[in-house]
């Protein structure tokens, strides 16, 4: 018997904005990926071609998160096998009340 994980990613692929629910499902599965306490400090923004942006809350969590993206891409991998993602790139929140810049332009 199929998993709803590994259905779903499939029959969204049909649906017009495929893409924008691709993020919704990492962010779904992302506090099982790297558990509960990075999650809250580590959160999954923006995915654009394979490779996808985190924002790390400050730079003490990217000292944690950065040696892990490995582990948590092929958890990625592993857990969403019909998501493609091939790469993370992580960057530190901006501070409060700058302009939002473009996640994966750092």
């Amino acid at each position: 018997m199929e998993r709803a994980k590994d259905i779903l990613p499939r029959l969204f692929q049909k649906v017009p904005g495929w893409k924008g629910l691709e993020l919704d499902l990492i962010r779904s599965y992302w506090p099982q990926v790297v558990g509960p306490l990075l999650a809250s400090n580590c959160v999954p923004r923006e995915i654009k071609r394979a490779r996808l942006a985190v924002e790390v809350a400050d730079a003490s969590w990217m000292e944690e998160f950065w040696p892990m993206r490995g582990q948590v891409l092929a958890l990625l991998q592993h857990e969403l096998p019909s998501v493609r993602v091939e790469s993370i790139n992580a960057y530190v929140a901006p501070p409060a009340g700058d302009a939002e810049k473009g996640a994966l332009s750092r």
